[in-house]
């Protein structure tokens, strides 16, 4: 990718190299501070692509074979950028901000690489305290509560990798709030997908606990939250993704959980209609396509348990068939 080609031309140590002069111009001359502001969002725009790029797990390092010790080393690339970053920040709201953000980053990378690492959840959660002084200084910049929505989210989700579902809970519950206050403010799309998803996996969370019957309403709420974006959103990815998952894994929870396959099937076989709507957006998305094996496996499976043997096969085919192709492009 051009992000790729990037670093690979400048290195790391270049781009650090750019935002460290406009850290020493801001700190000589105050006139000076709109340029170092602009080379150093810059420098660290491209660092943030190039993260980006390789941690996504439907990228190109992540799904073609062989690469993960190299994707293991430019995400310790990355991270050492981060840490620098971090040493050498300012104090000004906008660096603060970006300083909230690396955090964050930082703890995405360390859950990749290590994911039962303790630093996990310190750098989410340093992530949170700074998103949290942030919104104190200025209650009025979204940006803010939805760096702590994200940053609560995805400490749930290293709580839930970690088997700590009470924890997870917690997180998810706590990044609802955010949403719900954003909500509030503003009234995104952006913001009513973010409630559903920490909702959603409020949910999916206490199912691992055990807990059925409170992971129902849940998982039924988020579904009632989501799905009026699909008349607004159904043809941006990003929604048909996450909305596809949250009926995937609703039908999932009735069908293994409950012993509902009637209701598991029409749930399977929703996501799937969503997924095929998303192949025919992003169709070189091998996340896509995987996900869309899953589904055809999964309303095979809810049919096999309602003995519609033939069409059971039908979709085991299809997922097979699927599966092949892509195994084929690796």
């Amino acid at each position: 990718s051009v992000v790729i080609a990037t670093i690979s031309t400048l290195g790391i140590a270049g781009v650090a190299w750019q935002w460290r002069q406009a850290v020493e111009a801001n700190d000589k001359a105050t006139g000076a501070l709109a340029l170092a502001d602009e080379r150093f969002h810059q420098a660290k725009k491209v660092v943030d692509e190039y993260l980006t790029e390789v941690a996504q797990s439907d990228g190109v390092l992540a799904a073609a074979p062989g690469t993960q010790a190299l994707r293991r080393t430019l995400l310790e690339k990355a991270r050492a950028y981060y840490e620098q970053f971090l040493s050498e920040s300012g104090n000004n709201p906008t660096v603060r901000y970006e300083a909230a953000q690396a955090y964050a980053r930082l703890g995405q990378i360390t859950l990749i690489l290590d994911p039962a690492s303790e630093d996990t959840f310190r750098l989410y959660g340093k992530a949170i305290e700074l998103f949290g002084d942030l919104i104190e200084d200025d209650a009025d910049r979204p940006e803010y509560r939805m760096g702590v929505a994200d940053a609560r989210g995805a400490l749930g989700n290293a709580h839930f990798a970690a088997s700590r579902f009470d924890q997870a809970v917690e997180s998810y519950a706590a990044a609802a709030d955010v949403w719900v206050e954003l909500i509030a403010q503003r009234d995104s799309p952006q913001d009513v997908l973010g409630l559903a998803k920490a909702t959603h996996n409020i949910g999916h969370a206490k199912s691992q606990m055990g807990d059925k019957q409170g992971a129902e309403p849940f998982l039924v709420e988020a579904i009632a939250l989501a799905e009026p974006l699909l008349e607004s959103k159904g043809e941006v990815p990003e929604y048909l993704f996450g909305i596809s998952n949250m009926y995937s894994n609703a039908g999932t929870f009735f069908g293994f959980k409950m012993g509902d396959w009637k209701r598991s099937l029409e749930l399977y076989e929703t996501s799937v209609t969503l997924r095929e709507r998303l192949i025919q957006l992003a169709p070189e998305h091998h996340r896509n396509q995987n996900a869309l094996a899953g589904g055809y496996n999964n309303v095979g499976l809810a049919l096999y348990q309602a003995k519609r043997i033939d069409e059971a096969k039908t979709a085991f085919l299809a997922a097979a068939e699927i599966r092949e192709v892509l195994t084929a492009e690796n």
